[in-house]
C-alpha cells in the first residue's frame, strides 16, 4: 500500500505506456506484461489506483501475446489472469497455460522459460483440482 500511496503504480503505468507507444515489441512486449499485470493484480484504491481495470489488463496481456507469442512469461500471465478473472474464457486460460507448460525452453531464456513452464503446470493442476471438486459438489446436491 505504501508504494500505491507514493504513486508507484501510476508511474509504472505511464512509463510502460510510453514504451508501448514508442516501440511496442521492446523486450518481447514487456510493456504489455507490465500494464497487463498492473491492471489485473493491483488493488483498486479510490483516488490512488481507481484507474485500474481488469478488462484493460486482460486486453494488454492478449495484445502482448499476439505481438510476442513465444514469450513464456507473457503466455503464463495471460493464462493465469484469464483463469482468475474471466470464467467464461476459462478454456482460453487453460490453453495458454498448456501452451506455456508444453513449449520447449528457448536457449537464451532457459531459466525463465523453465520457471514459467513449471508454474503453468502447477496452475493447471490446481485448476483441474478445483474444477473436479466443484463438479463433485454440484453432483452431490
Amino acid at each position: 500500500m505504501a508504494a500505491a500511496w507514493q504513486g508507484a503504480p501510476a508511474r509504472i503505468r505511464d512509463l510502460a505506456q510510453a514504451v508501448m507507444s514508442i516501440a511496442p515489441a521492446t523486450e518481447q512486449a514487456a510493456a504489455y506484461i507490465l500494464l497487463g499485470r498492473l491492471h489485473t493484480e493491483a488493488p483498486r484504491v479510490p483516488m490512488v489506483t481507481g484507474w485500474v481495470s481488469r478488462e484493460k489488463g486482460l486486453a494488454f496481456l492478449r495484445d502482448g501475446h499476439r505481438l510476442a507469442p513465444e514469450n513464456q512469461a507473457l503466455t503464463y500471465f495471460l493464462g493465469n489472469a484469464v483463469l482468475t478473472l474471466d470464467r467464461k474464457a476459462a478454456g482460453e486460460g487453460r490453453a495458454a497455460l498448456a501452451e506455456c507448460a508444453g513449449r520447449p525452453p528457448r536457449p537464451d531464456f532457459l531459466a525463465e522459460d523453465l520457471h514459467y513452464a513449471r508454474m503453468a503446470r502447477e496452475r493447471l493442476a490446481g485448476a483441474r483440482g478445483r474444477s473436479s471438486r466443484t463438479a463433485r459438489r454440484h453432483r452431490s446436491r
